[in-house]
């Protein structure tokens, strides 16, 4: 976030976002509100929605070619949530699912291996 003599600057407004991650010139962050997957040049800018889910982007990680997101579905009668990692170019498209078994997996890292995060009391990691 660019800081001008100490204050800070507005990138833009949110609502019910959960996670952001700065990738090149661009802040990446999740809302649930709309469910889904928004950026802002670090800079100041207009906001882009990058791609748009059927369930809840809680979780995100992103480097420089790809963007990773947990997805969260609540199923209302049990009040559990069950989840999935997905992929996508930082563009949006490109999209995959790459493992099944992130229940409400919020906290993500990538190396040029594989992507972790904690679901059901585990870490647990999924090829890139």
């Amino acid at each position: 976030l660019s800081l001008e003599d100490g204050k800070s600057q507005d990138l833009a407004g949110v609502n019910l976002a959960r996670d952001f991650a700065v990738a090149g010139d661009y802040l990446y962050f999740t809302e649930e509100s709309s469910l889904s997957l928004k950026k802002v040049p670090v800079a100041g800018g207009e906001v882009t929605t990058v791609a748009r889910f059927g369930a809840y982007p809680v979780g995100l990680v992103a480097d420089a070619d790809q963007i990773f997101v947990t997805l969260q579905t609540l199923d209302a009668e049990a009040h559990d949530y069950s989840g999935e990692v997905v992929r996508l170019s930082t563009d949006g498209t490109e999209a995959c699912q790459l493992a099944g078994r992130a229940d409400y997996g919020r906290t993500l890292a990538v190396d040029e291996h594989a992507v972790y995060w904690v679901a059901d009391h585990e870490l647990l990691s999924v090829a890139r």
